[in-house]
């Protein structure tokens, strides 16, 4: 194992410890009070470590003696640091003591998967051929790891004497000098799981005052106003982010800066996921035509808003229109993606950069799930089905879609793909209650001249389908309506199992 010691570090090779003058690679860690998660970073760090000349820099922000005593066991380089609410003051406490060639930074709660391909880069001397290479960020959603987003991260720089961090949050390394690499390593992160929606506020007021803040100092500057669209859509504060998408895309200033061009992409997306999810599905879908129309709204951007369409559409039953704009965004998937280089610049635009990444394609599939059983398309329904992977302990459902899929399964209750989709709701707490939440939301947007004749016709499927299940004698005196179905019916599968015994 790699062991520093003060002024030099040993870089093991061939069964010798070799001393050299200067580090090929700075590896620089942010600590924090993150005692569950450091260990398991640092660990991730001896492969690189022990195959490249390192050295290892922590900046401890933590206030645990515990902490630091854990750092001890990997490095004598760490550095107290006064937590300040400045990312870059931090970061470059630990970049003003490296002496390597190139520059790497981490945080506590990330930890590489396989850091083959890092290690292979400068082994193979391929690093001097590039100013700074890009690595994948692994952002897990959930305590399980099974729901998660694949970014591009540029997290690698080759130093020189003017490199700073920059920004109070969502901090960057500049100038960065040369041409860029891919390397295809996964860096987990775990910083996006939150156990309660309060945690997931406190990060929002705490980066929002902040982002402002820098917006008031260089009010031309995209990168912050691009990071509070992500802040707003994080939040889902629907609202704010219609607000600041419009007056963003009429900026005369952002619109003369050619990094608009790629950029731009999130004030679209933005302005069209905030206006469908206030149920204007009409206007969404008049959004998303203007903005397919541009010529400022990059491929990326335009396979997101191709998504947009196909989810209004749905929520109009609009069948056709939904699935050919489906197809049309899968289309794209190999074009857009082909050339790495490219595919990573327009992942800069923020919301759009999850284009193709896991939940999008579930929402996708969802869509055309709703569309093949409205068309009573078995076998399709089924084949998409699989593909939510809904028998998983932790799974992913586009909220907006679930009031539809209760519909089209009661309307086409007959169908062998309705039972298994039924059976799947039914033995998933979460999708459960997801089902009864939005479902109570749908049936209080519609028209109260309409809700009559859904009751009636809701009544007499829902009958049908659960007689497929339960003895006549159980359903009698149940009144099954939009808000309860979900419910009621979810509530009587203990007696549906019972009555099959």
């Amino acid at each position: 194992m790699l062991r520093m010691f003060h002024s030099s570090f040993f870089y093991y090779r061939d069964g010798l410890y070799m001393e050299h003058g200067r580090p090929l690679l700075s590896i620089s860690l942010l600590a924090s009070n993150r005692i569950g998660t450091i260990r398991r970073c640092l660990d991730s760090l001896l492969p690189i470590m022990e195959h490249l000349p390192c050295e290892l820099i922590v900046v401890d922000t933590s206030t645990q003696p515990e902490v630091r005593e854990l750092l001890w066991e990997y490095t004598d380089r760490v550095i107290p640091f006064l937590w300040c609410n400045d990312f870059s003051k931090a970061r470059n406490c630990g970049l003003s003591e490296a002496r390597g060639e190139w520059f790497l930074y981490i945080d506590d709660d990330e930890w590489f998967e396989d850091a083959d391909e890092i290690i292979r880069f400068f082994n193979s001397g391929e690093y001097h051929d590039y100013g700074y290479a890009n690595y994948v960020q692994r952002n897990f959603f959930d305590p399980e790891y099974l729901t998660y987003t694949d970014n591009w991260v540029s997290r690698m720089v080759r130093l020189n004497d003017e490199v700073r961090f920059r920004s109070k949050i969502h901090e960057y390394l500049d100038p960065v000098y040369g041409k860029g690499k891919n390397i295809k390593a996964i860096a987990n992160h775990t910083g996006y799981i939150y156990t309660t929606e309060k945690e997931r506020r406190k990060r929002y007021e705490r980066n929002v005052p902040l982002l402002k803040e820098m917006m008031a100092e260089e009010p031309d500057q995209l990168r912050w106003a691009i990071q509070l669209v992500q802040e707003y859509y994080s939040a889902e504060e629907w609202k704010e982010l219609e607000r600041f998408c419009r007056v963003a895309l009429q900026n005369e200033n952002y619109r003369k800066q050619p990094v608009m061009k790629r950029l731009a992409a999130t004030f679209y997306a933005g302005l069209v996921e905030s206006v469908l999810e206030q149920n204007c599905a009409d206007e969404a879908l008049d959004e998303v035509r203007k903005a397919l129309a541009s010529d400022d709204c990059s491929p990326l951007g335009k396979a997101y808003l191709m998504l947009q369409e196909a989810i209004g559409s749905a929520e109009k039953k609009a069948w056709n229109e939904a699935k050919a704009c489906i197809e049309k965004y899968f289309a794209l998937e190999k074009e857009i993606t082909e050339d790495e280089e490219q595919y990573a610049i327009w992942q800069e635009a923020l919301i759009v950069d999850s284009t193709y990444d896991m939940i999008n394609k579930k929402k996708a599939y969802l869509v055309l799930l709703l569309c093949n059983l409205a068309q009573d398309n078995e076998a399709e329904v089924i084949r998409l089905f699989l593909k939510l992977e809904w028998n998983q302990s932790v799974v992913y459902a586009y909220p907006r879609l679930m009031p539809i899929l209760l519909e089209l399964l009661v309307e086409h209750a007959k169908g062998t793909s309705a039972e298994t989709i039924w059976r799947s709701i039914w033995d998933h707490k979460q999708l459960c209650d997801m089902m009864i939440e939005e479902s109570r939301k749908y049936w209080e947007r519609i028209a109260i001249t309409k809700r009559t004749f859904l009751r009636e016709n809701y009544h007499e499927q829902v009958m049908i389908l659960l007689s497929r299940y339960y003895k006549p004698e159980i359903l009698n005196g149940y009144t099954l309506c939009l808000p309860d179905i979900a419910q009621r019916a979810l509530g009587l599968i203990d007696e549906i199992e019972r009555g099959k015994e």
